[in-house]
């Protein structure tokens, strides 16, 4: 397993199980919510956020953490394993609310 995307609901933990994943790995985290918020919460055009996860992704290992359709297809294509976080909604509500 060298190519990981982890996806999941908000507050679901992707970002936190992404990193310690990709230590574990030894490879490269990528963290698509970092790449399409810019400087101010200012987003990337759609076809520059696609730019820059095609150069992210073309190179292995890594792991990937995000919910963005409009990359879906570039990540899943590259991707070797899809992890889904699954949390359940009591737990996944408090996360979001601390």
């Amino acid at each position: 397993m060298e190519r990981v995307s982890v996806v999941g609901n908000s507050g679901s933990g992707k970002t936190y199980f992404a990193k310690l994943l990709a230590q574990q790995m030894g490879c490269r985290h990528i963290e698509l919510d970092t790449i399409f918020h810019q400087a101010d919460w200012k987003s990337l055009e759609i076809e520059e956020f696609r730019a820059v996860v095609i150069e992210a992704t073309e190179n292995g290992p890594w792991v990937i953490d995000g919910n963005y359709r409009m990359v879906r297809d570039i990540v899943w294509a590259n991707a070797e394993t899809v992890i889904f976080l699954d949390v359940g909604f009591i737990k996944n509500t408090y996360r979001l609310v601390k």
